[in-house]
């Protein structure tokens, strides 16, 4: 490829990443109310908080209340934890990480950092 090919090769590479920049809508700062405190309250609030806005629960969990209470309601005696050590993980919350995890195909190591 000649000097002056390349040259123009990257010229139109470079003007093609300006314009998609350009074009880019500006973001927002807008934070939803719900997840204002997730940093402080966690994870687990976070997931009883998506019950009053059930668009969002359905993106989260993938799946809408219904479902996950009756999926709940079949495993709960399952996967609760009684431990006097310490605070246990609750069957809520196990359910939650379980249903996030699987939803998303994130790691679980990912999924902690969340």
């Amino acid at each position: 490829m000649s000097g002056v090919n390349r040259d123009l090769l990257l010229k139109i590479i470079l003007l093609r990443r300006i314009r998609r920049r350009l074009k880019r809508q500006p973001r927002t700062e807008y934070i939803r109310s719900i997840f204002e405190n997730r940093a402080v309250q966690g994870e687990s609030h976070l997931a009883n908080e998506l019950r009053s806005d059930p668009e969002y629960r359905r993106r989260y969990f993938r799946m809408n209340v219904e479902s996950y209470d009756e999926i709940y309601n079949h495993i709960e005696s399952g996967i609760k934890s009684c431990n006097n050590h310490r605070r246990p993980i609750t069957a809520h919350e196990k359910l939650a990480i379980t249903l996030r995890y699987l939803g998303t195909g994130s790691s679980q190591i990912a999924l902690s950092f969340a």
